[in-house]
């Protein structure tokens, strides 16, 4: 059985989530996966890339300052699920919430 991951941004939350069999959902820390330094690395700058958007001061306004750079950053996530799924292969599926974004 695969082991079921979403890649998706939350904010003050991993950007991971693993699903368990009970239907249970929890975010976890990069380092529990196995990859290289490299790409840990990488997510975890998209991580807070996406979390240097959240704006303390009133939270509703939390956004990226541009559509350029949100698009760019559901870019980077589309091309971290690609990256995470061909690394950890078969035995993962890797997801992602995220499909209907803008991109570039």
């Amino acid at each position: 059985m695969k082991q079921v991951t979403r890649l998706s941004p939350e904010y003050f939350c991993h950007c991971l989530w693993v699903f368990f069999d009970d239907g249970g959902v929890e975010d976890f820390p990069v380092e529990r996966l196995p990859i290289s330094l490299a790409l840990k690395n990488e997510v975890e700058n998209w991580e807070a890339w996406y979390q240097s958007t959240y704006f303390d001061e009133y939270p509703a306004n939390s956004a990226f300052s541009h559509q350029q750079e949100e698009a760019a950053f559901w870019s980077a996530g589309i091309m971290l699920q690609q990256k995470l799924q061909r690394v950890l292969g078969a035995s993962y599926q890797v997801v992602t919430g995220f499909e209907s974004r803008p991109v570039v």
